[in-house]
């Protein structure tokens, strides 16, 4: 089975629902900065209290950035996905469920690992832009968290700006801004090209799959190896902590 076939009839169904989605809130937007009909500014703007029809223009701004973190959550819920149903056809899903003993932080580095000590596949020879994908799928995690109730937006976590300071989702007018942080904004050249980077990326490990099933017969061996001694070592690590404790008691 060919599960990139699945894969792209979901990034099919992001850049549809994006272009969709975004079409009314854009018009609005480019109405507004344009002053046309019915955003036309007819005072006199050196007796107006702030820009005209700012109250318009936030929220359709707001509306835009909504449907734009629509579009990342379900991407990188694709991404996920893929990566869950690859382990699985290749026979490895008991090391799916329990990705989380690589312990490299998050899902994405820890099937980055995976893949690396169970099938010997490099992610970087996929040429897919790596930092790019990790950045979507922090800045998917800062819309779900990172939203304030005193604003209409969501801006980047400390440790997401400083890992991505000039990334692809942030809006240019508030970087470095001290009040806030930096505003995540999600535009369509930002994320299609996501998309392309995740149809690349998962295009690579599918091509690696598919030829080579005896090999990947190889690698479940090597795989389970590799998960028993993980866990092996979580297991060994309270025990050694408890050894200390007790040490610690004693002196």
């Amino acid at each position: 089975m060919n599960i990139t076939y699945f894969l792209e009839q979901k990034l099919k169904l992001i850049e549809y629902f994006f272009s969709v989605a975004t079409a009314p809130f854009g018009e609005t937007l480019r109405k507004i900065e344009q002053n046309v009909e019915p955003y036309v500014v007819r005072s006199n703007p050196e007796y107006a209290a702030g820009p005209a029809f700012q109250e318009e223009w936030d929220l359709a701004d707001a509306a835009f950035q909504l449907a734009g973190a629509s579009s990342l959550d379900y991407l990188q819920s694709t991404l996920h996905s893929f990566m869950f149903m690859y382990m699985e056809a290749t026979g490895n899903l008991d090391v799916a469920k329990n990705i989380k003993l690589f312990k490299k932080g998050s899902w994405y580095a820890n099937y980055q690992e995976c893949f690396k000590q169970c099938f010997n596949i490099d992610w970087a020879a996929s040429e897919a832009n790596l930092e790019l994908i990790e950045h979507l799928i922090l800045t998917r995690n800062d819309f779900a968290h990172g939203s304030h109730l005193l604003t209409l937006y969501a801006f980047q976590d400390q440790k997401h700006a400083e890992k991505h300071p000039g990334a692809a989702f942030v809006d240019a007018r508030w970087r470095n801004s001290k009040l806030m942080g930096t505003k995540l904004a999600v535009s369509r050249e930002s994320l299609f090209e996501a998309i392309e980077q995740v149809r690349k990326l998962c295009g690579y490990l599918e091509a690696q799959r598919t030829p080579h099933l005896g090999q990947f017969k190889l690698s479940n061996r090597i795989a389970a190896k590799t998960l028993q001694k993980l866990a092996q070592r979580i297991q060994k690590k309270p025990q050694q902590d408890q050894n200390l404790t007790k040490s610690s008691d004693v002196e």
